[in-house]
């Protein structure tokens, strides 16, 4: 095969990431190319091209259609609904072959997902516990060059802080809290996928965790604080009872008994009236520190206790809050100096405060209960960084208090360190201008490129124990070292060694060439990485950043071989090839979804469709596009307006293989189109949905097109509280439910899974059909209506994760998913390849058939009848000789192929009217036709 060098340096964003230049060599068969100039990207929450993009794209995904939100802790709920559903249990297939499949581990073990918890032991700093948001709570024994999961893999998945108990001979209690509340990679509007599920505890030093039942209700309704877990602290002073103070949404509430029971001490009863954020922290003596936003949950003002408070018990508080402070402030982190303990430091968002938007404050504690006179505080929000450059990168920014954290060195109280977007570390804990430096995140101010092995986006910073110059991070790229913390540059070291957190939003595998490991992805805040070996160690390579999304692989002429082509958010997409590469998406292209489809026919690999808004684009042959811009381009784009859905936007696509050129297209509308002859400017388009028995609103998420019938279609609607999966045989005139056991109740209520994903594997007239969903993916040899059975795949791998996208290979029954917050996974499903043609059924002769229509005006299409594996080019020629187009040129196998000409010339002109010759050449066979073009 092939090597797929893909111009991953060429995006600017290799700097230290991923393997050593050695081992890409190894991976990619010693074929190596220099840069090229495409910017990386920065990620989206918060700031960008749309700072909404994201919410939006996943709250039309998963909102109930009905009320237009989320449904409340609708995760705990699908979760337990998913634990009664039948797992795939081996069996046998026709011919008495064995069902059971056996799930591979693709990693990417090199590169990590969000991170907001982190924690070293203090008995034994080798373990370190780390928590993704949607990755679970990961475990390591040495120093983080391995990790492995820790909890069951079927239980909530949302990790958002960590703390050990710090008293003597109780380090093996362990307690963490769940429920990002911004940010969330799976939030979407009016509620959140990965709500939380309360504080969960371990008593064997993090090997295993149950939840504390006082934290957790089964009310559907967002009722209690434990809902959203901002942060935790124990006292480490009292022996007798065990005091853990939790900083959650709508207050900070204290637990004098380990847990069993917890009591309201700042904020109020009426949640959504409590301060939205809030923090806590704890000094070595058992004083604590808290702080509450001044917004609450509705974003209005005047809080109950809002400000910053101070206790020596967890219990009593008193308000510490300077008349410096501003009025309106969100979310206000602390941080207390190890080495003087009467030193704290506040950093925060606060919308007025000039330039920046942000404050740092200094506390110094002087004696008393700390308020007014007992305690003296600075403002030094004036020399926070504010540097000319990239938005979103110079000025510093949290993305709306997504991006906070600060930690003052254990040998320094004036030595402050903070994280936002990117990762800075002051001196004198900014008390004068300028005297900073950034250490992490992007490289510099004018650049999206990230500083060299480190990842914008921070939420944790750990000291080690002994060792005070040794700083650990968590950011949204997973868990980095660095072993001077005061150098600078910052020499960083990744520990995303199996650290397999990463959220997927998409995958690619080859769909042709059997027995190939190529696997491609595009993660939330990763960009795309790729690997082409099948072992879960192997080491993934970049190709971009940014927040990656679709992705596609296929294989075309020399000297280019093998292509990816990759999207970035808001519907922008590059070619790359082993030597270079280029922006291909339209001039003039608007409306993209924040993860946007595309999709290449299966038929011709040249040609592209994209989901462009309303309405959808075709480039009719990509090759033609020149490489090397960072541009949008015009080149064999054409806008087919006639596609148009009159306001929803297009958000699924799936092209037909037998017959060829038939595009189904879905909306975030609920309607489903039909596009034939899509391949011409005058295809046709019908409505396929309206009265056919499909829902009437909701989102198309997945369209699934039977390669061997393109009338057999399997589409899928991702909204909670609607039925999921439907499938027609005689293309879109009428629908059926197949959702079966993945919806609760029969109208689609209840706590059925969120369906993102479908596909179908033929096997010599079998099949099997695949749905990725919210609570991991799932599989049935049958459809029968409403009583389908679908049973779970890899119940201990791939687990309850999010399942966002299936790829089959129907060659060898590769299967592949891609997760969000496990990685990938792939397998290999028994299938029998198709049967021979019959000698009477093989072409025994290079052939081309007669083109229809002839004359004709828009297009016309011919076949090409092929005996053997062949490489073949068809040309358009005029009379005199000149080739006007090409037309067709691929590899193929021994069949009939549809060939298609829209009447253009090669560089896209309408060709003028008269008598052409279609010319195939095949292997040095050549057939020809004649035709005739009207104008």
């Amino acid at each position: 095969m092939a090597a797929l060098a893909l111009a991953a340096a060429a995006l600017g964003v290799w700097e230290g990431r991923g393997p050593e230049p050695r081992d890409r060599e190894r991976l990619w068969e010693g074929q190596f190319i220099s840069r090229k100039a495409i910017a990386p990207r920065p990620s989206e929450i918060g700031h960008g091209e749309d700072p909404g993009s994201r919410a939006r794209w996943e709250w039309m995904m998963m909102q109930d259609p009905s009320t237009g939100r989320v449904p409340e802790r609708i995760r705990e709920r699908e979760l337990a609904f998913a634990r009664a559903l039948p797992k795939r249990m081996p069996s046998l297939l026709k011919g008495g072959r064995e069902a059971a499949v056996t799930w591979e581990r693709r990693g990417p073990v090199n590169v990590g997902g969000r991170t907001r918890a982190l924690a070293l032991d203090r008995m034994n700093p080798a373990i370190i516990l780390a928590g993704g948001v949607s990755g679970g709570m990961m475990r390591s024994t040495n120093g983080g060059v391995t990790w492995h999961r820790v909890g069951a893999i079927n239980d909530l998945q949302s990790v958002t802080c960590i703390v050990q108990d710090p008293r003597p001979g109780r380090s093996a209690n362990w307690y963490y809290g769940t429920g990002e509340l911004r940010g969330n990679s799976a939030a979407g509007g009016g509620g959140a996928l990965y709500r939380g599920d309360g504080i969960y505890r371990s008593t064997d030093n993090g090997l295993s965790w149950s939840v504390l039942p006082a934290t957790r209700t089964r009310n559907v309704l967002f009722d209690q604080s434990f809902d959203y877990v901002w942060n935790l602290a124990i006292d480490p002073t009292d022996t007798v009872n065990t005091v853990i103070v939790a900083a959650t949404i709508g207050g900070v509430q204290t637990s004098a008994d380990g847990g069993a029971s917890w009591t309201t001490r700042l904020g109020g009863s009426d949640i959504p009236a409590g301060p939205r954020y809030t923090d806590v922290v704890v000094t070595s003596g058992g004083v604590f520190y808290a702080t509450a936003s001044s917004r609450n949950s509705n974003g209005t003002l005047a809080t109950p206790d809002a400000g910053v408070w101070r206790s020596t018990d967890g219990l009593t508080w008193a308000n510490v809050t300077p008349a410096l402070f501003p009025a309106d402030f969100n979310r206000v982190v602390a941080a207390v100096a190890p080495s003087n303990e009467s030193i704290v430091y506040f950093v925060g968002e606060a919308p007025t405060i000039t330039p920046t938007g942000h404050g740092v404050w200094r506390y110094d504690y002087l004696g008393g209960n700390g308020s007014g006179a007992n305690g003296i505080w600075t403002d030094r929000s004036a020399n926070l960084p504010n540097e000319s450059g990239l938005s979103g990168n110079a000025v510093f920014g949290t993305q709306q208090s997504y991006d906070l954290v600060a930690a003052v060195s254990p040998n320094d109280p004036n030595l402050l360190y903070v994280g936002a977007i990117n990762l800075y570390r002051a001196p004198d804990a900014f008390a004068t201008p300028g005297n900073w430096t950034r250490i992490g995140g992007y490289a510099s101010a004018s650049t999206y490129a990230r500083y060299a092995d480190n990842h914008p986006d921070h939420h944790a910073i750990v000291f080690h124990p002994s060792l005070p110059s040794v700083l650990y991070n968590g950011n949204d790229g997973g868990v980095f070292r660095t072993d001077d913390a005061a150098a600078t540059p910052a020499a960083w070291t990744s520990l995303n060694n199996g650290y397999v957190t990463t959220q997927f939003y998409a995958i690619g595998i080859d769909p042709f060439s059997s027995g190939s490991h190529l696997l491609m992805g595009g993660m939330q805040d990763n960009g795309t990485w790729y690997v082409d070996e099948l072992a879960g160690q192997a080491l993934w390579s970049e190709a971009a950043g940014g927040d990656g999304g679709f992705c596609a692989i296929t294989t075309e002429p020399a000297p280019d071989g093998l292509i990816a082509y990759i999207s970035l958010q808001n519907g922008v997409i590059y070619r790359l090839t082993q030597i270079t590469n280029g922006r291909v998406d339209p001039t003039g292209g608007t409306g993209y979804l924040f993860i946007n489809p595309f999709i290449l026919d299966p038929t011709q690999q040249k040609r592209m469709y994209l989901a462009g808004g309303t309405t959808i684009w075709r480039n009719s042959d990509l090759r033609g596009i020149p490489m090397g811009s960072s541009n949008t381009t015009s080149v064999n784009w054409r806008n087919l307006t006639q596609t148009s859905t009159g306001g929803a936007s297009i958000s699924a696509l799936a092209a037909s293989t037998m017959p060829a050129n038939i595009l189904y297209y879905g909306t975030s509308g609920a309607r489903v189109y039909k596009l034939t002859n899509a391949h011409l400017d005058d295809a046709t388009v019908t409505d396929v949905s309206s009265g056919k028995g499909l829902p009437t609103s909701g989102y198309v998420s997945s369209i699934a097109v039977d390669p061997m019938n393109a009338d057999r279609v399997l589409i899928a609607y991702s909204n909670y509280a609607i039925r999921s999966i439907f499938m027609t045989t005689n293309g879109g005139g009428m629908w059926t439910d197949v959702s079966g056991n993945l919806e609760e109740r029969r109208d689609g209520s209840g706590n059925g899974p969120s369906v993102r994903w479908v596909e179908m594997l033929p096997d010599s007239g079998a099949y099997s059909y695949f749905a990725g969903t919210s609570t991991g993916l799932y599989s049935t040899r049958s459809l029968a209506d409403t009583s389908t059975v679908w049973s779970q795949e890899g119940a201990e791998s791939i687990g309850s994760h999010v399942t966002t996208m299936v790829q089959a290979r129907r060659v060898d029954g590769v299967v592949a998913v891609g997760t969000h917050g496990g990685g990938t996974f792939s397998a290999v499903f028994p299938t029998v390849p198709p049967k021979p043609p019959t000698p009477a059924s093989v072409p025994r002769t290079f052939m081309v058939s007669r083109n229809f229509p002839n004359p004709f005006n828009a297009g016309t299409s011919f076949n090409i009848i092929v005996p053997s594996a062949s490489r073949v080019r068809v040309r358009i020629v005029d009379l005199a000789g000149r080739t006007v187009a090409t037309v067709y040129d691929e590899s193929v196998a021994a069949g009939t192929y549809p060939v298609n000409w829209d009447g253009r010339t090669a560089d896209g002109r309408p060709a003028a009217s008269g008598v052409y010759l279609y010319v195939m050449d095949a292997s040095g066979n050549v057939a020809a036709g004649k035709l005739t073009l009207l104008r």
